[in-house]
C-alpha cells in the first residue's frame, strides 16, 4: 500500500475497532505505517476474553503498557508529564529518564474516545 491507501486503511481499522468498543491510545510515537504493521502483525492477534458488546463495555489498548524497558523508555521520552518523570527518577534512581520530546505525530487526540466511561487513570502507567 501506498501512504495515502494506508492511512485510509489504518482509519478503517482504527474506526472499526471503536465499532467493537476496542480503544487504543499511546500511538502518537508511531508513524501510521509503523502503527498498521504493529497493529496487523501482533496486537491484534494477541488472544483476548471474549466480552459483552454493550455500552457499558471497553477494551482500551494501550501501545506502551507491556511493561518492557523500551515501552517505559518511550513513555518517560513521550507521555510522562515532568511530575511523572521527577517521580520516576526518585523510585529508580539509577534508571535513565531520557529527555522530553513532543511525539512526532498527532493522533491521539483524534481516535476515537469511549463516551461515558472514565478514561483510564495515565498515572496508572507503567507503574
Amino acid at each position: 500500500m501506498d501512504d495515502l491507501q494506508l492511512a485510509a486503511k489504518l482509519s478503517e481499522v482504527v474506526d472499526g475497532l471503536a465499532r467493537m468498543r476496542v480503544f487504543l491510545s499511546q500511538t502518537d510515537h508511531l508513524s501510521d505505517r509503523e502503527l498498521y504493521t504493529l497493529l496487523w502483525k501482533d496486537t491484534l492477534r494477541e488472544p483476548v476474553k471474549d466480552m459483552p458488546l454493550d455500552e457499558s463495555a471497553a477494551w482500551h489498548i494501550d501501545l506502551l503498557s507491556g511493561g518492557g524497558e523500551e515501552d517505559t523508555r518511550l513513555y518517560l521520552k513521550y507521555y510522562a508529564d515532568e511530575e511523572t518523570r521527577r517521580h520516576w527518577l526518585t523510585d529508580f534512581p539509577d534508571d535513565e529518564v531520557p529527555p522530553h520530546e513532543e511525539p512526532p505525530y498527532d493522533r491521539d487526540r483524534h481516535l476515537p474516545r469511549v463516551r461515558g466511561l472514565a478514561e483510564p487513570d495515565e498515572s496508572d502507567e507503567l507503574m
